[in-house]
């Protein structure tokens, strides 16, 4: 993660050097807490200007709410955080947007920035109004933290077309498009074998049913490789008998 945040990092400065904006889609509830505390964290450390982070979802504001009334519920490092800092998550660099007018007067403003939006794969959400005046600008960047589907703009923003398709209409692909897979949430062949090695012996069938193709196949290959007898990726509609 360290790496990645030392890359976003990067991403910011050469944008604000350009006087852009940095668009970030990103999911309400994880992936925009996880980006904002990093922003934070080096705007504080004086790796990146201070700018005021405008995180444009109200779910996002609700969920770093809940944050700040339940340290309990944290792991111990964010736990220290949120005793130390007040302003974890919120405080005077972090500026939620609630409303939707709120939201379409911000997408124009003029000047370097960073816009945190959702849906993270910018199928829809408030995120695609963003890009909507931004992704033609070279000045800017669009910031993809999260896994992207084949067929999603944001999976086609990722591909090398001059164009991206959303909101009905082809756009130019003008801004700097980055993947930082790095703040990614989802478990990687390790931990799958980890989780599922106790039940060597004990199940008949594993189905993969989610993810690429070619990742399903090698952990496919992994699972059989630990004792796996029956693995099997099954294709959409097909039916599988329990026995």
């Amino acid at each position: 993660v360290e790496t990645t945040a030392h890359r976003l990092v990067e991403v910011v400065k050469r944008t604000f050097d350009r006087g852009g904006k940095v668009l970030i889609p990103a999911f309400s509830l994880g992936r925009t807490q996880l980006v904002v505390h990093f922003l934070c964290r080096e705007m504080r450390n004086g790796q990146i200007p201070r700018q005021t982070i405008l995180v444009d979802s109200p779910l996002a504001a609700n969920i770093a709410e809940v944050y700040r009334r339940h340290p309990e519920a944290l792991d111990p490092e964010t736990t220290k955080d949120l005793a130390e800092n007040p302003d974890y998550l919120g405080g005077p660099m972090v500026r939620y947007i609630r409303s939707y007018e709120e939201s379409m007067r911000m997408g124009v403003n003029p000047g370097p920035g960073i816009i945190v939006a959702s849906s993270g794969m910018c199928e829809g959400g408030r995120i695609v109004h963003h890009l909507k005046h931004h992704v033609d600008d070279p000045r800017c960047s669009v910031v993809l933290v999260s896994y992207q589907a084949y067929g999603t703009p944001g999976r086609n923003m990722l591909e090398n077309g001059p164009t991206v398709r959303f909101l009905g209409k082809e756009w130019n692909k003008w801004a700097e498009i980055v993947h930082l897979d790095g703040f990614s949430g989802h478990a990687d062949q390790e931990d799958f074998l980890a989780y599922l090695n106790p039940l060597v012996g004990k199940v008949k069938r594993v189905c993969l049913v989610h993810g690429e193709t070619m990742r399903s196949e090698a952990l496919a290959t992994a699972l059989r490789g630990v004792g796996f007898n029956e693995v099997m990726l099954p294709d959409a509609g097909m039916r599988l008998g329990l026995g």
